[in-house]
């Protein structure tokens, strides 16, 4: 037999073989679960909740808008997640199915107890993916949020939250966080697990966390407590629960957050609020981006590290309260510094009050590998507790690029009689 015969043989036999099929269903044989919400049960147990997508509705029967049914909720406690799937499984006509799910939300009791026994099988088990978003709930259940959450413009929650995430380079008030990202920080000795925060907000005024330092004049918020009216009961984004290990510890602020990803080199674009610098009750507008990549440069000195930070940004002038001419030579200068100043100052907060933490949320571990002679010799040392010692030297320089749709200010014509 010529080994083409033999070729063609067993090409044949292996598409047999490898179709795949014999785990299939129909459509109308699953229950697809969009969205999965963790919370701390009784006695240790876990208390999931399942989002369950329910199909159109057939026969011209009235189910809502669109014909679409409303997704079901369905909370079960058990030891762990294969249990409360199991419960579900009994729960339903039809097969479950997580590989669909968009968001996994974690209540902020259970994040503060540890999710090392939580997410073990994210990693592990075909239907996680890891790319599916993970969300902490600032101060309330995974369960409330999902089924108090009454998104404004989308008809599913599954659409909203995964809409929320991917517009998080808005203004980079909160992170875009996933399971993969999750689990190799949380492996990894060199950076410390992130979650972006979500919260309820009840439509009827918030507060803003912390004090104003001038020359800044932007407050900072966190989930939940953003000063809104109306729109009461959807959910908003602000802010990063910060992880030391598997253990939620702190919670960044939406400017806090923002100076995270300007640092890290994630941040695209938003907007930054300062004191006019010649008259300082009048406020100044700039949309600004990162110029070039942060040149981050760390040494040990001492046994501590010393952690250079350099960053350069790219504003553009959008309002002028006092009517200075700030575009023009010698004012421009003096709003470069002020901006300069201002972001120094909420990354050098940013970075005094993660120290504190002990929970390097940048990643400044990748960078002092190269101070150590070899990377045992790095594993070998507690980056957690050297980064809570670290130094910090940071320097923001701001170029005026644009000035938008005005090149020259001019102060208003007085009132005349």
């Amino acid at each position: 037999m010529s080994a083409r015969v033999i070729a063609i043989i067993f090409m044949v036999v292996l598409s047999l073989v490898a179709a795949g099929c014999n785990g299939a269903k129909e459509t109308d044989e699953v229950a697809y679960i969009v969205a999965m919400g963790l919370d701390a049960g009784q006695d240790g147990k876990l208390k999931v909740t399942y989002l369950v997508a329910l199909p159109q509705a057939v026969g011209g029967q009235d189910s809502g808008k669109g014909g679409e049914k409303p997704p079901a909720l369905l909370t079960f406690e058990g030891e762990n997640l294969a249990e409360t799937r199991g419960l579900l499984n009994s729960s339903l006509s039809r097969t479950s199915i997580l590989s669909h799910v968009k968001a996994i939300i974690i209540g902020e009791e259970l994040a503060r107890k540890g999710l090392a026994r939580v997410t073990s099988p994210f990693m592990r088990y075909r239907e996680y993916r890891g790319s599916m978003f993970l969300i902490v709930a600032n101060r309330t259940t995974a369960q409330r949020l999902l089924s108090a959450n009454k998104p404004i413009f989308e008809t599913l929650q599954s659409k909203f939250f995964e809409s929320m995430m991917l517009k998080s380079v808005d203004n980079s008030f909160f992170p875009r966080t996933n399971i993969h990202e999750f689990y190799v920080r949380l492996k990894s000795n060199s950076a410390a697990p992130i979650i972006a925060l979500f919260g309820l907000n009840p439509g009827n005024g918030g507060h803003a966390v912390g004090e104003i330092m001038p020359p800044e004049k932007d407050a900072e918020y966190i989930a939940g407590a953003m000063p809104r009216q109306g729109g009461g009961g959807s959910v908003e984004a602000v802010g990063t629960a910060v992880f030391k290990g598997d253990k939620l510890v702190g919670l960044l602020t939406s400017e806090e957050t923002r100076a995270m990803a300007i640092v890290h080199g994630d941040f695209d674009r938003g907007f930054v609020v300062v004191e006019d610098p010649l008259m300082p009750k009048e406020n100044i507008n700039c949309y600004i981006r990162l110029g070039s990549s942060p040149k981050i440069k760390v040494v040990m000195t001492d046994g501590r590290p010393v952690i250079d930070v350099t960053i350069k940004i790219e504003a553009e002038i959008t309002s002028i309260g006092s009517g200075i001419s700030y575009e023009t030579g010698g004012y421009r200068e003096q709003l470069e510094a002020q901006v300069s100043k201002v972001l120094e100052q909420q990354v050098t907060n940013m970075l005094i009050k993660t120290r504190d933490l002990q929970t390097d949320v940048v990643g400044f571990g990748y960078q002092a590998r190269a101070c150590f002679p070899t990377y045992r010799d790095y594993m070998a040392v507690d980056w957690a507790t050297l980064y809570g010692q670290a130094e910090f030297k940071v320097a923001v320089s701001t170029r005026v690029r644009r000035t938008g749709l005005m090149w020259r200010s001019s102060g208003m014509r007085p009132e005349t009689q």
